[in-house]
């Protein structure tokens, strides 16, 4: 497929003056799209496989159906604390010049106080943060930077650049959004690409604490979408797809990391199936849950006394 090159205006008017939807999205890389834009935009993503895997109505009530207002209400605090200290240290390592347009720091009070909550409204549209907030983020991407591997794919790299394919196979259009691409890897007579991921993390300890977590969140399943998306747009293979991990409290140690050859091929061959999954989902407009009948079980080895 070639690179096509779009704006993000370009790719909305299309989208807007299309009748069918997903049908004449345009194909290739689309630069100055909005996160908020790509997350509501047409195109089956690494999240929504995520979401297939669980079950086909998880996917279809969550991208399909209006969602109940009470279930966007983010209650948690710790996990939208952790949430948005992961987007500040992204802004700071991958866009160190857009930190300060985009976040500012407020003074020193109680984030329940008046003041404060003026200082908020008075800040829009940036976004109010701490100074520790910004240390933190600032500490953290320049511990990144430091390492060679994360430095060589950032010098020269696009950043946050929303990539649309249609799969080969089953027709259905795809789309990715990298951290960082890099496509000044290769030749110019056999070009390549390279792909950074960075993720904080509480505990980056060892390679075994690692491998937990990239199993536990399906970062493998990441690294084979992404890296299937370049591909196909590009036409050029993929040479690596780095994570680049960092811890979330000082001394913001961290580990770099690549999926080796048998993990990719488990990845890929899960999110095959999830795609062709997604595919007959949308061609019998049928989206099933778990089982509807009632189901025999047993207790689990682990729980039997007796043996």
């Amino acid at each position: 497929m070639s690179d096509t090159e779009l704006t993000s205006q370009e790719v909305i008017a299309q989208h807007e003056n299309s009748v069918s939807g997903t049908r004449n999205w345009p194909l290739g890389f689309v630069r100055g799209l909005s996160n908020s834009e790509y997350q509501h935009g047409p195109g089956l993503s690494n999240s929504g496989l995520k979401l297939l895997r669980k079950s086909p109505w998880h996917y279809h009530a969550w991208n399909h159906l209006a969602v109940p207002e009470w279930l966007l209400v983010e209650d948690d605090a710790e996990e939208r604390a952790a949430l948005f200290a992961g987007t500040l240290c992204h802004c700071a390592t991958l866009e160190p010049e857009a930190f300060d347009q985009r976040y500012v720091v407020g003074p020193t009070l109680n984030k329940n106080s008046t003041a404060w909550k003026t200082f908020v409204e008075e800040a829009k549209p940036r976004q109010a943060i701490t100074r520790k907030q910004r240390e933190v983020a600032h500490a953290q991407a320049a511990a990144l930077r430091n390492l060679a591997d994360v430095a060589e794919i950032l010098d020269g790299g696009e950043f946050e650049v929303s990539g649309y394919w249609r799969d080969p196979v089953t027709g259905v259009l795809c789309r990715c959004r990298p951290d960082c691409l890099n496509r000044l890897f290769g030749t110019a007579t056999a070009p390549a690409s390279m792909v950074l991921d960075v993720k904080t993390t509480k505990d980056a300890s060892s390679l075994s604490v690692v491998e937990n977590t990239i199993a536990r969140y399906g970062y493998h399943h990441q690294a084979d979408w992404y890296s299937r998306g370049v591909e196909q747009i590009t036409g050029a293979p993929v040479a690596g797809f780095i994570f680049a991990f960092v811890e979330s409290t000082y001394p913001f140690a961290c580990r770099v990391v690549e999926l080796d050859g048998e993990t990719r091929d488990i990845a890929r061959q899960d999110n095959d199936d999830a795609l062709a999954l997604y595919a007959y989902c949308e061609r019998e407009a049928s989206w099933p849950g778990y089982s509807p009948v009632c189901e025999m079980v047993s207790l689990p080895r682990w729980a039997r006394s007796a043996e």
